[in-house]
């Protein structure tokens, strides 16, 4: 999440849980999804 952004940042600890591609032989973490390709969208208006 941005720093100074308002709001929950539960979609991107979602986001870092499946799409992480760090290198678990290196000491990394690997997401559930390493290969895939994330959007990130505004759905919400900052009052819900």
């Amino acid at each position: 999440m941005p720093t100074g952004s308002k709001g929950n940042p539960h979609g991107t600890h979602v986001a870092g849980t499946i799409g992480a591609n760090g290198d678990e032989t290196k000491g990394g973490v690997a997401g559930i999804a390493p290969g895939v390709q994330l959007l990130a969208e505004k759905v919400f208006s900052d009052k819900c």
